[in-house]
Parts: C-alpha cells; sequence; structure tokens
C-alpha cells in the first residue's frame, strides 16, 4: 500500500488566522480580561490547565480593571502559566469572529458589566451556541443564566499558578498555597438581556 508524504506546504495544514502561523488544528482558547493580575488570580489556573492540554490559549486585555500596584502590562504571569497576552486595541468581534468549532471564550465579569462592546460580542458567541463561554467572578445568584462549574487544578496548575501570583504583586498569604478548584460559571443562551432605551 502506498502512502502520500506530508509536507508543510500542504493543503492538509490549517492556517491561524490570529497570528498568520502554519500548524496544525488546535482547540483555540481566547481570554477576554481587565488585567494581568485579575486573570492570573481568578483563572489563572483553569488556563494553565488548558494551555497544558495542548489548547492554544490567548489572553486580551484591556488593563483597566486591574489593580493599582499590579502592572497590567507585564506578561511574566501568563507566560508562566504558558499563556499568550495581547493588547485590546486588537478588534474583539473578528477575533471572536474566527473562533473556530470547538474553541472556547472565557471573560470577567466585570469586563462584561463595564464593556458593552464586548458583552455585545461575546453575547453573540452566546447565542450561537457553537463555542463554550465562561465566566469568572460571577455569581450564580444574578438570574443571568449562569451555572457554576467548579474546575479542579492539577498539582502543576496550582504550582504555576502560585508562581504567576507572585510575579503579578499578589499576596497568596503566609503559606503561598494556591485552592485547589477555581469557581467559574458557564454562560447559557439567554444569560443577558438587551437592554432597550425608552
Amino acid at each position: 500500500m502506498a502512502s502520500r508524504r506530508f509536507s508543510a506546504g500542504d493543503d492538509t495544514v490549517a492556517r491561524d488566522e490570529c497570528t498568520g502561523n502554519d500548524r496544525l488544528h488546535r482547540y483555540r482558547l481566547i481570554v477576554l480580561a481587565g488585567g494581568v493580575g485579575e486573570v492570573v488570580e481568578s483563572a489563572g489556573g483553569f488556563l494553565c490547565d488548558r494551555a497544558r492540554a495542548g489548547w492554544d490559549v490567548s489572553v486580551i486585555l484591556s488593563g483597566f480593571l486591574d489593580r493599582p500596584f499590579a502592572r497590567p502590562w507585564d506578561p511574566r504571569p501568563l507566560s508562566i502559566l504558558g499563556v499568550a497576552a495581547q493588547d485590546l486595541d486588537t478588534d474583539v468581534a473578528a477575533v471572536l469572529r474566527r473562533l473556530p468549532l470547538g474553541g472556547a471564550l472565557a471573560v470577567g465579569a466585570e469586563l462584561l458589566a463595564r464593556d458593552a462592546g464586548v458583552r455585545d460580542d461575546v453575547m453573540r458567541v452566546v447565542t450561537q451556541g457553537l463555542s463554550e463561554v465562561t465566566v469568572w467572578r460571577g455569581s450564580a445568584d444574578t438570574g443571568q443564566g449562569l451555572e457554576p462549574a467548579a474546575h479542579p487544578l492539577s498539582t502543576a496548575a496550582r504550582a504555576f499558578k502560585a508562581q504567576a501570583l507572585l510575579a503579578a504583586g499578589i499576596d497568596t498569604g503566609d503559606t503561598g498555597i494556591v485552592a485547589p478548584t477555581e469557581t467559574l460559571f458557564r454562560m447559557r443562551g439567554q444569560s443577558f438581556r438587551r437592554l432597550h432605551s425608552v
């Protein structure tokens, strides 16, 4: 039986639309966050576990929600977790339109509450129902269609998150131990209703 040779110029290689790199398809997780400290503290272990599982994880930062003592553009904490960072100057709607089937989106509840443009872009993804949408620092009590989903952290994710928290300038207490789970929320289709002016 004859086999066909595989070469880098072959049409079977998928093109990554965000970076322009040629490589085989990988699951993609896009994270929208106000700042590095916020994302490391609330979802750092989750992101680390996804990156270690082979996902292409990109954090798009706006910077205006971060803690005043943390440097919002310092990429070191995210690099420790195995995650890449981009500036929010990126067209969020265009990035989300290129989110592949089976891709995922994670976003901070504060960013959803504060930025109507981001909220509308996220809601388009939710209503399509083709991608998993995860929220951190949300609350199931708000009636926003958020379902709690505790993420148990791997031992490696706990260790990397502890170092990322230190790099972000976030105090982990006297013991420096990271909690074994992170509380995240899955967003359902009718999570946020559209507000109309009166």
